[in-house]
């Protein structure tokens, strides 16, 4: 196969030569190498560049297919022309094996659009300190990573580098201390850098007098006659300096954001006494991470039973105790549990919504493009009135925490851990989060519409219209 009129990463002309399934040539005018009856494909001008690499990607296999899966990930690799991806071990169950990992990897196999590699995690089911399965995984593991989480034990992150050097194994590693990035988090987690108009100056100074030293110009020089400007590069250069940004007003447009940097941006940020400083060696963010943590893995069915049977006071404790066993809650976070938060939970308004859904999606991700005009409208700031500002999109990105399904339309649910909030201040403060998550959540569902948006603050024990 012969590809003509196509251009290179530099912009270009080149042509390429296929030749038994491998690039056999690359240069200008290949038609000679071409023989009798040789496919000759077109490119139009396109940029033909090397196959890409992705070294973090989530199939969501197995365990959250409703989010992704092999197939629909090998489909958006091979479109964006990435012909090697990376996947991350935080599926359910978490891949901590050679043999899960060869799983995912023969199901790729399978589908055979791009060569795939599973990861495995640096501890054993996330427990942040067991590392003996490193020490017997095979050859083909080459990346292991926990992913979004920190190993916040030093001595397991040392004897986990000893391992991977004797095995030449690469560590991938989130660099998170949980004991510092509450203190920063909503000031880095939403870095948009919009155009600056600095006002700078540049001041000239002329000087009359000559530095000692220099000798005076030529007066005979001096005395010739200046040439006369070129009336047409005189005003060539007018034009030039005088040109305009026709799409200015998209320099204060965000190219992406996140949902909860609009909320965050939004508020004051306020600096929590770090943990180790706490009577109970946990903060009040991390007191609402095990309320978050639990809900993201109760057993909603289970909980709905035992509030039919009076015995919560027992199941709730269960519970608990059954997502440490299975390793999905922290034991430190778990024990500070406040039971009688999601006693309350699981008997308001919002449980009986999520017990009569016919499906309930958790932690939903999703990411985007929405109207620039909302979601500048959203960070509380007014949209230029133009048509670039009008037909710009930005990308979206958020997790939201409920999404119910039933058979002609959606309902939101948001946890929220705030303390010290009214009503009014938790609608004030989420009611765009809200309006964002509907309109992406109605648009991946289409024609699905968001009928309902629901704030249940674990505080006040109560849901919140929005």
């Amino acid at each position: 196969m012969l590809l003509i009129n196509a251009v290179n990463a530099a912009g270009r002309p080149v042509e390429l030569f296929v030749k038994d399934g491998k690039i056999a040539a690359v240069g200008q005018d290949l038609s000679a190498l071409a023989g009798e009856g040789e496919t000759v494909l077109d490119a139009g001008g396109l940029t033909v560049l090397p196959a890409f690499v992705d070294l973090h990607c989530h199939w969501r296999t197995p365990g959250f297919e409703y989010k992704e899966d092999i197939a629909t990930g090998s489909m958006a690799a091979a479109a964006g022309g990435y012909t090697f991806v990376n996947l991350m071990p935080n599926t359910k169950p978490i891949c901590s094996s050679a043999a899960q990992a060869a799983m995912v990897e023969q199901k790729a196999a399978e589908v055979g659009l791009c060569d795939v590699n599973q990861t495995v995690s640096i501890t054993e089911n996330f427990d942040g300190k067991t590392i003996d399965h490193l020490k017997t995984l095979p050859a083909s593991v080459k990346f292991i990573t926990e992913d979004g989480h920190g190993v916040q034990d030093n001595a397991t992150m040392a004897r986990a580098f000893a391992i991977c050097t004797q095995r030449d194994i690469t560590v991938m590693s989130h660099a998170e201390d949980m004991e510092i990035s509450p203190w920063d988090y909503r000031l880095a987690e939403d870095l948009e850098l919009p155009f600056a108009d600095t006002g700078s100056t540049i001041t000239l100074t002329v000087q009359q007098a000559l530095p000692e030293g220099v000798e005076p110009p030529d007066t005979e020089l001096e005395e010739r006659p200046l040439a006369q400007a070129d009336p047409a590069l005189t005003e060539a250069l007018r034009q030039g300096f005088a040109w305009q940004y026709p799409a200015a007003e998209l320099a204060q447009v965000p190219a992406k954001v996140s949902v909860t940097g609009i909320v965050h941006k939004a508020e004051q940020t306020t600096l929590e006494r770090p943990g180790f400083l706490a009577k109970d060696g946990l903060t009040a963010a991390e007191m609402g991470t095990a309320l978050h943590a639990f809900l993201e893995h109760a057993d909603f069915a289970a909980l709905a039973a035992a509030k039919q049977a009076g015995t919560l006071e027992t199941a709730i404790p269960a519970e608990r105790d059954r997502q440490v066993e299975a390793k999905l809650t922290a034991p430190e976070i778990a024990e500070k549990l406040d039971a009688g938060r999601i006693r309350r939970f699981v008997e308001s308004e919002a449980f009986a919504r999520i017990c009569a859904a016919d499906e309930v999606l958790r932690e939903l991700d999703f990411i985007t493009a929405l109207p620039a005009a909302e979601v500048l409208t959203a960070q509380g700031n007014a949209p230029a009135d133009s048509a670039a500002v009008a037909q710009a999109k930005v990308l979206v990105q958020g997790i939201a925490d409920l999404v119910l399904v039933f058979p002609d339309h959606l309902e939101l649910l948001d946890y929220k851990t705030d303390r010290r909030k009214s009503e009014a201040d938790f609608l004030a403060a989420y009611h765009a989060q809200l309006d964002l998550y509907a309109l992406a959540i109605s648009k991946r569902f289409a024609p699905k519409p968001v009928t309902y948006k629901g704030i249940y603050s674990l505080e006040l024990g109560k849901l919140i219209e929005v």
